[in-house]
């Protein structure tokens, strides 16, 4: 793939190609601003929080567990397997990812695991997106 600049870009690149400059505020690896004050692509590793939050919420099973959470408060995993008509091993599939994404934190209580909904989280990351999306920092 050859940019616009003519250079020939990898796949790895692809991604730097496509960030957004925010107010042309220059982020360091934790999304911090920078004193430099000069143009710069938002960081990977805000980018890819971001992204593990959108891919969480991108499967209609999660979605479904995210808004039993929500809706219901805690609850165990064999009561989400129960509602969602699943098997356990997916049902722990599905809630570590939306553990890494931040959006369901989990408790163990003796042989049984919990689960509970983040809200502080997931604004958070809702509204994060929502200032990368309309280029606002």
């Amino acid at each position: 793939m050859r940019a616009a600049s003519g250079w020939d870009v990898g796949m790895g690149s692809i991604v730097t190609l496509s960030c957004r400059y925010i107010n042309d505020r220059l982020y360091d690896s934790q999304g911090a601003q920078s004193a430099h004050g000069e143009s710069a692509i938002l960081s990977q590793s805000y980018l890819r929080e971001l992204k593990a939050f959108h891919r969480a919420l991108g499967d209609v099973t999660r979605l479904r567990a995210v808004q039993i959470l929500a809706t219901e408060g805690e609850l165990s995993v064999s009561e989400l397997v129960a509602r969602l008509h699943i098997s356990q091993p997916l049902m722990s599939w599905h809630l570590r990812r939306l553990t890494r994404a931040g959006l369901v934190t989990t408790r163990r209580m003796g042989r049984e695991v919990r689960c509970s909904f983040d809200r502080e989280r997931y604004s958070e990351l809702q509204e994060r997106s929502f200032r990368t999306l309309m280029n606002r920092s």
